[in-house]
């Protein structure tokens, strides 16, 4: 059982299941028609995003004390 915040050694993920694609969409802009994409011995998912931070000068050392996502896009 994963348990927040402390990590432990128990804790492991064996990530196994099927790997579907499409890249057909009706007319709601939903995806249909998937396929079978076979073994896949591996499978990445990157996630980027583009921040704005705002610096607080009220004390000697600037630092940052807001941090606020503009955009994210992700890719596998």
């Amino acid at each position: 059982m994963a348990r927040l915040g402390k990590p432990e050694p128990k804790d492991y993920l064996l990530g196994r299941g099927s790997l579907y694609f499409s890249d057909n969409l009706d007319a709601s802009g939903q995806p249909k028609d998937f396929r079978h994409l076979g073994n896949a011995a591996a499978f990445t998912v990157t996630i980027e995003s583009e921040d704005f931070e705002h610096f607080s000068t009220l004390k000697g050392l600037k630092t940052v004390d807001r941090s606020i996502v503009l955009s994210q896009a992700a890719g596998v």
